[in-house]
């Protein structure tokens, strides 16, 4: 899994030219892209092997290393999920609903950052996640309604966050031939990642981690503000024993 205190930290003390768009993370060397004159983007980049095969209905598995660099330049695929355009359905014109089928994959398990292209004088960054909402059964990153460049470039003392996570059958399948750690895996790999994304609080270069979302969401936030205090184990074993969410 790619970890983000490291890449944020080293994001945010990248000073020489060559080093602010090539950053080295546990998963391999990722390359990003300038998005503007004064804003970073990293897009698409992999935190998990892709949940295909045996590995569906299964935890999100740490994406294993490599010395390929990811080309971080474009949006991840949009998890699958449930979609029905209807020109009558005020849902069909709503700006943050993936409704491009062609692009979803289940191989989609993927994070986006957008980072000032320098720190802000002395001060340290704050680190903003936001997850989507979409009933649990749709939503996705590749959207330009999340893109978060604007917020960075009018802040510059902000890295904003955004990551695909797994939706309806695929995320909550509620069949009782699984394991009951299989059952909600869709809140799992938001916990295994706001798990790993919260220890880059303790980097030098962060001052805050505030946590945002949409819609369906809500409930997802409570629950992973209220364990998070705890140890991140007893989160990710209490969702796996937790009542399976039905769609």
């Amino acid at each position: 899994m790619v970890r983000l205190s490291t890449f944020i930290a080293t994001i945010l003390s990248s000073t020489a030219l060559a080093s602010e768009l090539l950053i080295d993370t546990t998963s391999g060397p990722v390359e990003g892209f300038y998005n503007s004159s004064s804003v970073r983007a990293f897009l698409g980049i992999p935190y998990a092997e892709p949940a295909t095969g045996p590995r569906r209905f299964k935890p999100p598995v740490p994406k294993s290393r490599s010395n390929q660099t990811v080309q971080a330049d474009s949006f991840p695929a949009t998890c699958p999920g449930q979609y029905t355009f209807s020109n009558e359905s005020i849902w069909s014109v709503l700006p943050y609903m993936p409704w491009n089928t062609e692009s979803m994959s289940e191989d989609c398990l993927a994070i986006n950052i957008w980072a000032p292209k320098s720190k802000k004088g002395n001060g340290k960054s704050a680190v903003m996640m936001f997850i989507y909402g979409g009933g649990f059964t749709q939503g996705g990153t590749a959207i330009p309604f999340y893109d978060g460049t604007n917020l960075v470039e009018d802040h510059q003392d902000i890295v904003v966050v955004t990551f695909n996570y797994r939706v309806s059958i695929f995320g909550y399948p509620n069949a009782p031939g699984l394991e009951p750690g299989q059952q909600n895996v869709g809140l799992l790999d938001q916990v295994r990642y706001y798990t790993n994304i919260s220890m880059s609080r303790k980097a030098n270069e962060v001052r805050g981690l505030p946590l945002n979302g949409s819609t369906a969401i809500s409930p997802n936030l409570a629950e992973i503000l209220q364990e998070s205090c705890c140890l991140a184990r007893v989160l990710e074993r209490r969702l796996r024993i937790c009542t399976p969410m039905r769609n």
